[in-house]
């Protein structure tokens, strides 16, 4: 990373903090995610008060909104990834995943969650679903978009086996 986008980083973080000190002191400031696609000098903020997404071009001078997702979401955002070999930006939401094109933010696919995800991790063959300790509880397919779970092996079941 160079200096020059290291300083329109650190530019943005600081207006991103004095947005929240101008909140009421009687509000709770949400939670915001930042992640950094440096290849194509974006940078992506997950706001938990709008629940939505907008990503940031890093130029010459002060950072410049680039995109943002169509339409709030409903349900509070608990994670985002940029997988750069696809362009796809990945968002985890209480109820859901979303990827969404990375360049444009125009969402490619939703993958309804049956299970509770804690965390998206980025890996070779797509991104990897996570429980609360961190166990990998399911994949997406980079390419195909399609959810796969694992199925824990029940005790009872493995004592019939043996």
């Amino acid at each position: 990373m160079t200096g020059r986008s290291m300083s329109q980083y650190s530019l943005l973080s600081f207006l991103l903090l004095m947005l929240a000190a101008c909140q009421p002191t009687n509000q709770i400031v949400p939670h915001q995610m930042v992640v950094e696609w440096p290849q194509q000098h974006l940078v992506f903020i997950a706001d938990g008060w709008t629940s939505r997404v907008r990503s940031f071009q890093l130029g010459a001078g002060a950072p410049v909104l680039f995109a943002q997702t169509k339409g709030g979401q409903r349900a509070k955002i608990r994670d985002i990834q940029v997988e750069s070999e696809h362009g796809q930006l990945w968002v985890l939401s209480d109820d859901a995943i979303s990827v969404h094109d990375a360049r444009s933010l125009g969402l490619q696919k939703r993958i309804p969650l049956d299970r509770k995800v804690f965390v998206l991790r980025v890996n070779a063959d797509g991104v990897a679903m996570l429980n609360a300790a961190g166990e990998s509880i399911g994949q997406i397919d980079g390419r195909t978009l399609v959810a796969s779970w694992h199925t824990p092996i029940r005790h009872d079941k493995l004592r019939e086996i043996t």
